[in-house]
């Protein structure tokens, strides 16, 4: 089980370097730029597929979800936060991770 969740991980984590998500220091909206928004859409549809409940993507391009809980027991609240951007300093098209 422990190769097939590792794999799974490498994998996404892969698919998920490659994903063009440049912003646009010069644009003052947010996000920046409309490709931001591919990285966003993939989690939504990600987290959706693993029974995340109340899955939004808004209109400033964060991502907000629940996660119930797996055992049945009411658990503390956790919150997750990431920056899925690519600065513009960077090269964000034709990335080719290599683990």
């Amino acid at each position: 089980m422990t190769d097939n969740f590792n794999a799974e991980l490498e994998g996404r984590l892969i698919r998920y370097c490659k994903i063009d998500s440049q912003s646009d220091a010069d644009n003052p909206s947010s996000p920046s730029t409309e490709i931001q928004l591919d990285m966003q859409r993939l989690l939504v549809e990600e987290l959706t597929a693993i029974g995340a409940e109340d899955v939004t993507l808004t209109a400033y391009g964060a991502v907000l979800a629940i996660l119930p809980s797996t055992d049945g027991n009411s658990g503390p609240t956790l919150g997750l936060l990431a920056h899925v951007d690519t600065a513009p300093q960077f090269n964000a098209s034709g990335v080719k991770p290599v683990v």
